[in-house]
């Protein structure tokens, strides 16, 4: 994920900086991105949404077997995408579905 989004902003960038401003950006990134802990919170984040998803279908009184379809399902989706369940919008889940 980090190399697409460092490849993405190097290429609408590269008519706005010299050749030695866009390798210092690259380097930039690199070095901020392999700090960030984005998509291990992200994991962690749509773990604890799942889990509070399935409670609740607990507390309606769903099925084992629903429960246990949800559960595969998000699990499965949430797997699949590149970011935070919370944050996924109409096409994130349309490139889903497309996958």
């Amino acid at each position: 994920m980090n190399e697409e989004l460092i490849s993405k902003i190097k290429s609408k960038m590269i008519g706005e900086l010299l050749p030695e401003q866009l390798k210092k950006l690259e380097e930039t990134l690199r070095e901020v991105l392999k700090n960030d802990k984005t998509e291990e919170r992200f994991s962690k984040d749509n773990k604890n949404l799942v889990k509070q998803f399935i409670s609740t279908k607990q507390i309606e009184g769903c099925s084992k077997r629903t429960e246990e379809y949800y559960l595969s399902t998000l699990t499965y989706f949430e797997k699949n995408i590149k970011c935070s369940v919370i944050s996924a919008d109409t096409n994130t889940i349309r490139e889903y579905l497309i996958f």
